[in-house]
């Protein structure tokens, strides 16, 4: 049986520290569309699906051809709202209105520098066992460094049934696959880290 994932990048309207943080650009491309492409022609990957509760980024997700077929409830687009309260209501719509699927992958939109060749080593990993999540690591994010490998957000997977039991991404006993590019390891959540995400050469990204 061919495996089925889901690729959800959740795209909340507002933020603090860095106002409307997933519409800035580097280069010609907003980090919505850098995520967007970075799921694009994987084998897997059935659908890329975009949550969000802004219009702009709805419009975007839609002319890049992934699915955006509504407005993200109020009650999951506040500061408060947690990724995993808006990714199950992502995946109980999808699972209801479209297919089950077999894997959940989260992308941020603030980790734009991640790469296909990671992604596709995540889901051949994740083919062979899809009772761990699987969760990207560093020693590196932005200009930190940790003397171990920490969770830097540039992908997740896991299977809906594990998300359910959990509701978490990273649960303890997850599998690692560890980053060492620091462009891959850039999460953008203020000017400063956007600053550091363009010094970087965005020629072919997400290769």
């Amino acid at each position: 049986m061919k495996l089925k994932i889901l690729a959800l990048i959740l795209a909340r309207k507002h933020s603090k520290r860095l106002p409307k943080k997933n519409l800035k650009k580097i280069g010609k491309k907003t980090l919505i569309e850098l995520s967007i492409d970075s799921a694009k022609n994987i084998k897997g990957i059935v659908d890329i699906l975009v949550s969000t509760d802004d219009k702009k980024i709805l419009r975007i997700a839609k002319k890049n051809g992934v699915l955006s077929p509504w407005l993200r409830p109020r009650h999951l687009s506040y500061d408060h709202t947690s990724s995993e309260d808006s990714a199950l209501h992502a995946l109980n719509w999808y699972e209801k209105n479209i297919s089950k699927i077999d894997g959940l992958l989260l992308l941020q939109p603030t980790t734009p520098f991640r790469s296909k060749k990671l992604l596709k080593k995540a889901i051949k990993i994740f083919e062979k066992n899809k009772n761990k999540p699987i969760v990207s690591v560093s020693k590196i994010l932005n200009k930190q460094k940790f003397k171990k490998p920490v969770v830097n957000g540039a992908f997740y997977l896991t299977s809906p049934e594990k998300f359910r039991k959990y509701k978490n991404f990273s649960k303890k006993n997850f599998y690692p696959i560890f980053i060492k590019k620091k462009k891959e390891c850039i999460d953008i959540n203020t000017k400063e880290d956007l600053k550091i995400a363009r010094s970087f050469n965005t020629f072919n990204v997400i290769r």
